[in-house]
């Protein structure tokens, strides 16, 4: 790519002006300066990317989008720039390509990947939309993502599938209550058969967690199986809860 301008041309010496003034301190002299050198060689990415630096800077949202939408093959750093000045005006629809360009260009970026899930979800493209998040999910080492997403498929009615996620994220990490809790109380409200072996399955992480075993004895209660609801409800130290539980 070209560097600097040529020592001796008047885009060079438009160049040493602007640098003049970023010294001085004086901002928007120098950006008219490095818009001047930038017309003199509008081939020079050096130049471009100086200016784009600078309108950056001082937020010259409109200026800076005026100056990168023309410009074929922007690298993901100008790109970047390009869908921040998106965003700060507003024009979100607009930064969909951005940052499918940017996913492209850095396909490992979470914040990239996470920031275009956003603008799938509110611009209504659900189906692309969940599958960055399904992608997002398997790849998180937090458990965070994968919880989300579980969290989003549920929103959308998506019970079953939602489910599968809460129980991928729970199998993943299994130090985190959250998965365990939203699996089992999605079950319960549905009436799966499913959740009293997900309840069951979390009674080994002691007293602390008795809320999700109580999920499964109340499943058991309401299908009559009240031995077993019983004995749940003691495990999780919560008899006292039951009307009657002296009475299966």
């Amino acid at each position: 790519r070209p560097s600097i301008p040529k020592p001796g041309t008047k885009a060079s010496a438009t160049m040493k002006l602007a640098r003049l003034y970023d010294d001085l301190q004086e901002p928007d002299q120098a950006i008219s300066w490095w818009k001047k050198a930038l017309a003199l060689d509008p081939g020079n990415r050096e130049l471009l990317d100086q200016l784009a630096d600078r309108l950056g800077w001082r937020k010259r949202y409109q200026e800076l989008i005026k100056l990168l939408e023309p410009v074929p093959h922007l690298p993901p750093r100008l790109l970047a720039l390009l869908a921040m000045s998106y965003d700060e005006i507003g024009e979100t629809a607009k930064n969909i390509p951005v940052y499918e360009k940017l996913v492209a260009a850095e396909p490992g970026n979470q914040y990239y990947l996470l920031r275009l899930a956003d603008l799938y979800q509110s611009h209504g493209n659900i189906e692309a939309e969940l599958e960055l998040r399904q992608r997002l999910a398997r790849e998180d080492k937090e458990g965070n993502l994968a919880l989300e997403y579980g969290c989003r498929l549920e929103a959308l009615g998506r019970l079953r599938p939602a489910a599968e996620a809460y129980l991928a994220a729970w199998k993943a990490h299994p130090a985190d209550d959250q998965p365990a809790q939203n699996l089992v109380y999605l079950a319960l409200a549905q009436s799966w058969p499913e959740t009293a072996e997900w309840a069951a399955r979390n009674l080994e992480k002691g007293p602390e967690d008795a809320e999700i075993p109580a999920s499964g004895g109340w499943w058991h209660w309401e299908k009559g199986n009240k031995e077993i609801a019983l004995a749940l409800f003691k495990k999780a130290e919560l008899c006292i809860c039951v009307p009657a539980a002296s009475t299966p």
